[in-house]
């Protein structure tokens, strides 16, 4: 019943911004606004599905693959949008910055060899190809300007994008251990906070394409 009213919970406020991402596109005409959209439209799709079988079934989906395609098109437009923003600006990295965004093929990597222990093998290296991309894309972009004003633009942008992600492992290793009732409560804390990330990419990118 909580997973259930929880998934609602994300999936009206990720309705919201897909239908104000929409508005925002049409009315700028503005591609990143538009790579926005489809972010949430995709991930919209496949919580909706899940709802469905929470409602329809009274449990989560046997088959997840509906969700995770829409989940990992949604990762692949966040990436798309980073790097869009990213291509705008100065390309200076030095020092650790032109080696630490490939820190995140190692972390969603490690992680995939982790999820593969309850899991299938091919869906956890998708999902660490896609989640990858798009945490070296985030960090790359921390690290992509020297210019400060520049840096401070995409780096808002950038952040919300790794605390989605990191929210998005938190409830994915805490449903791993669904038997512990301390697991339950972090599965349900990461999952609120992942929701939460979702208006901040539209605070984010106002910031973004205003400033």
């Amino acid at each position: 019943m909580i997973e259930t009213i929880e998934n609602a919970f994300q999936g009206g406020v990720v309705g919201v911004c897909t239908l104000i991402a929409l508005a925002t596109a049409l009315k700028k005409r503005d591609r990143s606004w538009a790579m926005l959209f489809f972010f949430y439209a995709d991930y919209l799709f496949g919580n909706l599905f899940w709802q469905i079988c929470l409602l329809y079934f009274g449990k989560t989906p046997r088959i997840t693959i509906v969700s995770d395609l829409s989940w990992y098109a949604a990762f692949l437009f966040l990436y798309l949008l980073m790097k869009m923003e990213g291509d705008k600006l100065e390309r200076r990295t030095v020092g650790i910055g032109k080696i630490a965004p490939y820190a995140a093929f190692l972390f969603s990597f490690g992680m995939a060899v982790f999820f593969m222990q309850i899991g299938g093998y091919v869906s956890n290296l998708v999902y660490a190809v896609f989640a990858g991309l798009m945490i070296y894309q985030a960090l790359n972009g921390l690290f992509l300007s020297e210019n400060i004003r520049q840096k401070r633009r995409l780096s808002f942008l950038c952040t919300v994008a790794l605390l989605f992600m990191l929210f998005e492992y938190g409830s994915s290793v805490a449903s791993c251990f669904w038997n512990s009732p301390v697991a339950k409560n972090l599965y349900y804390v990461s999952d609120l906070l992942m929701t939460l990330t979702f208006p901040l990419f539209m605070l984010a990118l106002k910031r973004e394409v205003e400033s």
